[in-house]
């Protein structure tokens, strides 16, 4: 006997998640906006199907996406902050000495 499964599940009985959806017997899919703070270029399930794995844009971090650095701005999280500069806000802007704090 097999199973055609619906989109969140696998297995020969349909008795476990399916690639990219976490936490069986529920199944729910991992979204960026649900599991990375909506800030995710990708993500997945980790392989045991129990959480969600982000691959964070731009520069934000966190197992959830949810930190902007000191060093960036902006909703994005794209653009250096005010005391930063550079390709990736590694050097103080003028005005600003002590990198990687950057005071006045």
């Amino acid at each position: 006997c097999s199973c055609a499964c619906e989109d969140a599940y696998a297995g020969a009985t349909c008795n476990a998640c399916a690639a990219g959806y976490i936490t069986y017997p529920a199944c729910n899919k991992c979204t960026s906006a649900t599991h990375c703070s909506n800030h995710a270029e990708s993500v997945t399930d980790d392989g045991s199907r129990d959480t969600c794995t982000c691959t964070c844009r731009n520069w934000w971090e966190g197992d959830q996406c949810e930190t902007c650095p000191d060093t960036y701005k902006g909703n994005d999280c794209d653009q250096c902050a005010d005391r930063y500069e550079g390709a990736t806000c590694e050097k103080c802007a003028p005005g600003y000495f002590g990198y990687p704090t950057c005071e006045q």
